[in-house]
């Protein structure tokens, strides 16, 4: 799989939504629901609205995303090296 390539500013650098909350839900028809609220601004923040956004992903998917987040916190908390991980 190629890599993604990050939106950036003006300035090149990359735009990033902090995640503010979560949630996983099991769908009808065996299916991983993620749930994401996020904001794009300080005053998004602080007024209390973020964006959310609803994705689908199959249990194998949503496993396959598990074990990178957790691959990619665990080299944060070693050695960071800013390295896309898959």
């Amino acid at each position: 799989m190629c890599p993604m390539e990050l939106r950036t500013n003006e300035g090149g650098i990359a735009s990033l939504s902090p995640i503010t909350a979560f949630e996983v839900r099991i769908a009808s028809n065996d299916m991983v629901v993620l749930v994401l609220q996020y904001v794009e601004s300080v005053e998004q923040f602080d007024s209390g609205r973020p964006k959310q956004i609803q994705t689908v992903l199959s249990p194998a998917r949503a496993l396959e995303i598990a074990a990178t987040l957790k691959k990619a916190a665990s080299l944060f908390l070693g050695a960071n090296s800013g390295c896309a991980v898959h």
